[in-house]
C-alpha cells in the first residue's frame, strides 16, 4: 500500500516506523533524494554513478549546492582544490551558463595525484575540457600565527570569554594560485597524504588546511562564494581570520560549509 504514496509520504512513514531516525537525518535523506532527482533529469546523476564505480559514492545534496550555487552565480572563475565528480558538474553547469545567458565561464582544478587526475580527465566530454584547466599541483607547508577563536566561541580548548586565542598553525599555501580571484572556490582537498612531509604514514600528521582564500581575500569581490565539503579545521581557521564580513552557512549531513562575502 505504501508503495502507492507520493514519496514524501513514504518517507514520513519511514520515520515514524524507525523512532532511531531523527528529524534532521529525515530532512537530508529528504533533500538528498530531492537533489538526486534534480541531476538525474540533465543527466548528471547518471554520470556521477558511473564515475562512483571506481571512486567515492557521490554526495548528491552536495553536488546539487554547488551547481546551484554556479546557476544562481554565473561565475567566470571557478577554483577548484581536489577534483572529481565535482569537476564534470561545475563544468557541465558552467556550460549550461554560456548557452542559457552567455556567461564564458572556467575551471580551474588542483590536483595531488597524476592518477587521479587522469581518472578525472577521462570523465569530461570534449566540450568540458575546453573549459576546464586540470593540474597536478603540489601546496608548500607553512607555520602560521592565527586566530582560533573569537568572542565567546571554543573550539579546541576553554579560554577567557571575549579574549581571542591564537594558536601556531601547521598549513598548505599554493603559491601558483593566490595571484586569481574566482568567484567561487570549492575546498575538498588536497589529500593529506600527497603533500610530502605533511601526512606520512607513519609520520606526522596534519589537518589539510589551505591558506589561499585568507590571501586572496582582499581582492575577491562582493558576493564570492568559498564552499568547503567538510574539513572542520580548515572552516575554523578561516572564519576566524577573515578580515572581511562574511556569512556562514553550514548545510548538510557532512557539514557543507558555505562562506558569502558580502
Amino acid at each position: 500500500m505504501s508503495r502507492t504514496l507520493p514519496w514524501p509520504i513514504r518517507k514520513a512513514v519511514t520515520f515514524l516506523k524507525n523512532p532511531g531516525l531523527s528529524l534532521r537525518q529525515l530532512e537530508h535523506q529528504c533533500y538528498a533524494r530531492f537533489a538526486e532527482k534534480n541531476l538525474d533529469a540533465i543527466d548528471i546523476g547518471e554520470r556521477a554513478r558511473r564515475i562512483a564505480t571506481d571512486a567515492f559514492p557521490p554526495r548528491y545534496d552536495d553536488i546539487y549546492r554547488i551547481r546551484k550555487e554556479i546557476l544562481t552565480q554565473k561565475p567566470k572563475l571557478v577554483l577548484e582544490y581536489g577534483s572529481g565528480i565535482s569537476t564534470f558538474v561545475i563544468a557541465a553547469t558552467l556550460l549550461q551558463n554560456r548557452q542559457k545567458h552567455g556567461v564564458e565561464g572556467k575551471l580551474i582544478s588542483v590536483e595531488g595525484y597524476e592518477d587521479w587526475k587522469n581518472h578525472t580527465w577521462k570523465h569530461l566530454t570534449s566540450d568540458e575540457m575546453k573549459i576546464v584547466e586540470l593540474n597536478v599541483i603540489h601546496p608548500r607547508i607553512v607555520y602560521r600565527r592565527l586566530q582560533i577563536n573569537r568572542v565567546s566561541e571554543v573550539f579546541w580548548y576553554s579560554h577567557h570569554k571575549y579574549q581571542p586565542v591564537y594558536q601556531g598553525i601547521v598549513a598548505l599555501e599554493y603559491n601558483i594560485l593566490q595571484n586569481l580571484v574566482p568567484d567561487i572556490i570549492y575546498l575538498d582537498g588536497p589529500d593529506p597524504k600527497s603533500v610530502k612531509g605533511y601526512g606520512e604514514p607513519g609520520g606526522p600528521h596534519f589537518p589539510p588546511i589551505v591558506l589561499d582564500p585568507l590571501i586572496m581575500e582582499p581582492r575577491l569581490r562582493s558576493g564570492s562564494t568559498i564552499i568547503v565539503d567538510g574539513r572542520p579545521s580548515n572552516c575554523m581557521v578561516l572564519k576566524n581570520n577573515f578580515k572581511d564580513k562574511w556569512i556562514c552557512r553550514v548545510r548538510g549531513e557532512h557539514k557543507c560549509t558555505i562562506f558569502k562575502k558580502l
